[in-house]
């Protein structure tokens, strides 16, 4: 049997015991070492994004007021003369004619209207017959015309005429805007005889529109 002084035991004791605190402090290091080790770093991208659209110009024939014809109506013959003529006003549709010629009853002035959508300029251009003829009849005639229009932002009032062939109304709203024009059409036709075949004579008053922002 071999004993141990009291004192070498209290010694060894001490000893286990600090290190038992080494070993839990080495352990604890080597633990949070590995926990750190283990973590993983990613970089994310998020996108962002802005779309920006330019929506496009058009301009066309409203359908929300119908489209009319000129008409000049149904002209009795003059009692005399061979330059008489028959107006009808492209502002207001009234009538007018020589003093050799009874006012038609059935005229009408000639009418369309203009949408323009996302645009800030609308330019009409129009070309008029110089004459109306009888193509179809039995013989051949034609009756001068000289044509006239006039322009308003309001269909049934505001009328003014348009001097020459092409009219541009500005500052119609841009995009997202929408504007419309009214654009009325009268003038006069003569070379109307008391010799002039009865007969129905016509003619076409062609328009070009454009628009742009």
């Amino acid at each position: 049997m071999v004993r141990i002084p009291q004192t070498e035991c209290t010694h060894m004791s001490g000893l286990m015991h600090r290190l038992v605190i080494l070993w839990f402090i080495v352990y604890m290091t080597a633990s949070f070492s590995s926990r750190a080790l283990a973590q993983a770093n990613a970089a994310i991208d998020v996108e962002v994004k802005a779309t920006l659209i330019q929506p496009p110009t058009s301009c066309s024939v409203a359908t929300s007021t119908p489209s009319t014809d000129l008409e000049f109506g149904t002209i009795a013959p003059p009692s005399s003369g061979n330059d008489q003529w028959v107006d009808v006003d492209e502002v207001d549709g009234t009538v007018s004619t020589s003093p050799n010629i009874a006012d038609p009853t059935d005229h009408m002035v000639g009418g369309i209207s203009i949408q323009a959508l996302n645009s800030n300029s609308l330019t009409v251009s129009v070309t008029f017959p110089s004459d109306l003829d009888n193509a179809a009849g039995p013989s051949y005639t034609k009756l001068s015309y000289t044509g006239a229009w006039a322009v308003s932002s309001t269909s049934t009032s505001g009328y003014t005429t348009i001097s020459g062939t092409s009219d541009t109304q500005s500052s119609l709203g841009g995009v997202g805007g929408s504007a419309t024009r009214y654009y009325r059409f009268g003038g006069e036709v003569s070379d109307i005889g008391d010799t002039t075949p009865e007969d129905t004579y016509d003619g076409t008053i062609d328009l070009s529109i454009s628009c742009s922002l």
